[in-house]
């Protein structure tokens, strides 16, 4: 499952984002007080990070990621 994660505060503006770069399938979640950036240690954003079935961190990327090219397909098929 992917979870998206923003500091704003409001939707609108994650919601915005979202549609304008067509994406349909992701809900935003807001994190106003920045509690969950505190529980997974994420100092910089934006930060990905993967997590196996066991809840095991996998791999951690922080700063922007283009998630749509063959490299990162791999890197997400590896970890599966």
């Amino acid at each position: 499952r992917v979870v998206t994660i923003s500091q704003d505060m409001t939707t609108d503006k994650v919601g915005s984002f979202l549609k304008e770069h067509g994406v349909t399938h992701l809900e935003p979640w807001l994190d106003k007080d920045n509690t969950a950036s505190t529980q997974y240690g994420v100092n910089t954003l934006p930060a990905s990070v993967l997590y196996d079935a066991q809840g095991r961190e996998v791999w951690r990327f922080t700063g922007p990621r283009e998630w749509g090219n063959a490299d990162s397909a791999k890197l997400i098929g590896e970890a599966l």
